[in-house]
Parts: structure tokens; sequence; C-alpha cells
């Protein structure tokens, strides 16, 4: 065999090596995008529940209040002389909590989730680590998630604190010695006045709260279809969408 027939088997040889080596990494890349893909879209359909949750929350009598009739329960003692909570606040705060508690619960999940395809992606070395990033390519696609999920909590928290500051606001009102004389008509004090429109604000600010969180989910949903998308088109492109 001439020299010239050596060197182009070789040349050949290592050209075979070099095709089989690419084709099993875009296997491995593909497989990856595949079950990155199918988490995105488990995590799609439970979002989904939660958002028609919400939108049947939304649909009781008790987020469609009479106004008049939350200023009129506000000002209830017991025989005791102690302030009642407001009945119509109540029972939106019994449907609020928990849902918002369960959205927190949600989030942090998904947090969860998101950090590990991210930390999958990174691992197998299928993204540029760049801060300029364009947002055609996954890890920018899951980082903005990222960046959601993070506003979504501070929400809920900030949510959470003003059901504090309601609670711990309605009980010093609660102390005052004029409201509890039976001798002054409550309704007719200023401070009475203000409990009533405490108790009122409170009621529209949990009602539009929960019109908030189905909008999250709502978003939440958009954005992990749009990731899960993104993902299906860089798994059947292989190699040039995912480096380009």
């Amino acid at each position: 065999m001439s020299k010239s027939e050596k060197g182009m088997k070789s040349e050949s040889s290592t050209e075979d090596k070099i095709g089989a080596s690419t084709k099993h990494a875009e296997d491995k890349v593909k497989d990856i995008f595949i079950k990155l893909e199918e988490t995105v879209d488990h995590l799609l359909k439970k979002i989904t529940a939660r958002r028609s949750a919400i939108d049947n929350v939304l649909q009781k009598a008790k987020f469609k209040p009479e106004w008049e009739l939350v200023r009129q329960s506000s000002l209830q003692f017991d025989t005791n002389g102690r302030l009642h909570a407001n009945p119509w606040v109540s029972e939106m705060f019994a449907d609020a909590v928990p849902v918002v508690q369960r959205f927190q619960d949600d989030l942090s999940h998904l947090k969860i989730r998101v950090s590990y395809m991210l930390a999958t992606l990174d691992k197998e070395d299928t993204i540029q680590n760049n801060p300029t990033q364009s947002w055609d390519t996954p890890s920018a696609q899951l980082l903005t998630v990222l960046k959601v999920i993070n506003s979504m909590s501070t929400w809920a928290v900030e949510v959470q604190d003003s059901w504090v500051t309601y609670h711990m606001t309605r009980e010093q009102f609660g102390m005052d010695p004029k409201l509890l004389s039976v001798a002054v008509p409550h309704q007719s004090l200023d401070r009475g006045k203000a409990l009533a429109a405490w108790d009122v604000k409170m009621a529209g600010e949990t009602r539009g709260m929960i019109n908030t969180l189905l909008y999250n989910y709502i978003a939440l949903e958009d954005i992990l279809y749009r990731a899960g998308h993104f993902l299906y088109k860089a798994e059947k492109s292989g190699f040039m969408l995912i480096y380009s």
C-alpha cells in the first residue's frame, strides 16, 4: 500500500471517529433536552390545575361581597367587650390564606426543578456561560423563569405581611376605650369609621390579591410553555441551535 493510500485511509478513519463521536454527543444532548422537556410539561400541567382552582375561588360569593355589609360587620363585640373579627373578611381569609401558601410551595418546587435543569445544561456543556446570552438559548429561557419566580415569591411575602399589619392594627383599634363604651354609638366615632374603612379596604385588597394570584399562575403557564417549546426546538435542531 502506497503512502498516499495509507494517508487517505488514516484520514478516513479519523473522520469516521469524529463523526461517531459527534453523533454520540448529539444523541446525548437530545436525550437531555427530551428529559428537560418532559419535566417542563409536568410542571406546566400542575400549574394549569392550580390556575383552574384559583379561578373557581374567585367565583365564590364571598369574593363578591356587599361592601356595606362588610362595613356594618366591623364593630361587633362579645360580652367581655372584645372586638370580634369581621366575619366577611374572615371568610375571605379562609380561602385566601391556603392558596397563597400553596402558591409559595409551588414556587419553591418550581425554583428547585428549574435550577436542576440549568445545572444539567451547564454540566453537559450545552450552554455557553457568558453574560450576554441572547433570549434564544435554553439557559436564557430558564433563567427568565427563575427571575419571574423570585419576583412572585417577593409578592407572596408582601401579601402575608399586609395580613399581619391588618390584624395588628385591628387589635389596636379594639383597645380604644371609646369604642368599648356602650354609651357612645360606635359608628358615629371617627375611630369606628376608620375601622370600618380598614375592613372594607382589606376585603377589596384580598379580592384583588386573588385576581393577582390568578394572573401569576397564567403568567407561569405562559413562560413554562415558552420554555418547553424552546427546549423542543433545541432538541429537534441539535448542536446548530444550541451553540448558535
